[in-house]
């Protein structure tokens, strides 16, 4: 099968054997949008690729392009805590919401370690920042060590905080970006980690997406395996006109975007059968400090293999819209 990309944005082809003579695919475009006063517009460089291996960004790990399907729509946020008018706090909230309906809460603190009290050990006061980066490394994490040996934090050993023994805690950080529901309060406790940028690929999405048998075999696999974002910040659908706001990423203000009216238009043909199809929206990643947003569109289907049979598919901008 052949794809022919006629736009300028980035794409991906993935297709996966169903049955002898059945078959899977879907394509994938991410397009970059420049936010400007009244409209987010495709922006004139379209640098964000697609992936088929995950991959280290500026914004932490990120998960590979090259699946079937999600169950959901993902929303993240790649961006810095920053507090009200750039005055230096200690801590305060990070909240996504869209259509004024709240998703989701972290609350982000400044620099601590776990010190020596009269009572054991105890957590110091956080230090005051202006900005810290929303990203795995300032959650909860990292690699702790026992008897020599040094072994990662399975849900994220990208981040910061998980020990082992209480003499390896003191003096060492623990992280920024916490649940407001579930705060740390001793040394040994094992929160999930938290963010608004991509989710570890842990036993975090194994568990309401996978089922085992006694056996330990796997018997079902949600779609939702393959969302990227946390689970608060996956939704059923985005549609052109909702609005997402994201409260303490910029020192000016919430940062607001509104989905816009665009479309992808997908035209598949098997042998001399031809139809056309509108690409979803798969995923939305917000960039405040650049003013952008990341749209990820898709189409996926199944179809039957033919000897000889032609199948090309053609990705084109719908000039409607």
């Amino acid at each position: 099968m052949e794809l022919l990309n006629h736009t300028r944005y980035p794409t991906i082809l993935f297709r996966s054997a169903m049955a002898d003579d059945m078959m899977t695919a879907s394509v994938g475009a991410r397009v970059a949008f420049d936010l400007t006063s009244e409209q987010a517009v495709p922006s004139d460089a379209q640098e964000w690729e697609m992936h088929n291996q995950p991959w280290m960004s500026e914004y932490g790990p990120m998960d590979n392009d090259d699946i079937f399907r999600r169950g959901g729509v993902d929303i993240m946020v790649l961006g810095k805590a920053r507090p009200p008018r750039g005055i230096p706090t200690t801590q305060m909230d990070v909240r996504v919401s869209l259509e004024n309906n709240l998703l989701h809460t972290i609350t982000v603190f400044g620099n601590r370690v776990w010190e020596k009290n009269m009572f054991g050990i105890a957590i110091s006061k956080p230090e005051p920042f202006t900005e810290i980066p929303l990203t795995l490394f300032n959650a909860y994490g990292g690699v702790g060590e026992w008897d020599g040996l040094q072994f990662p934090y399975s849900n994220n050993p990208h981040g910061k905080g998980f020990y082992w023994e209480r003499e390896h805690a003191l003096g060492n950080p623990l992280p920024n970006l916490e649940d407001p529901k579930s705060l740390i309060e001793k040394w040994d406790q094992r929160p999930d980690p938290v963010g608004v940028a991509s989710c570890p690929l842990s036993e975090l999405r194994l568990r309401d997406c996978v089922k085992f048998d006694e056996n330990g075999q796997v018997t079902e696999m949600s779609p939702r395996f393959y969302n990227s974002a946390f689970r608060n910040l996956i939704v059923p659908e985005l549609l052109p006109g909702q609005r997402i706001l994201v409260e303490g990423v910029l020192p000016n203000g919430p940062f607001l975007f509104t989905m816009p009216r665009f479309s992808l238009q997908l035209r598949l043909q098997f042998g001399e059968t031809i139809h056309l199809r509108q690409l979803y929206v798969d995923q939305v990643a917000l960039l405040p400090d650049l003013k952008q947003a990341l749209i990820t569109y898709r189409f996926h289907f199944q179809y039957k293999i033919r000897p000889m049979e032609k199948r090309i598919l053609l990705l084109s901008e719908n000039v409607q819209n």
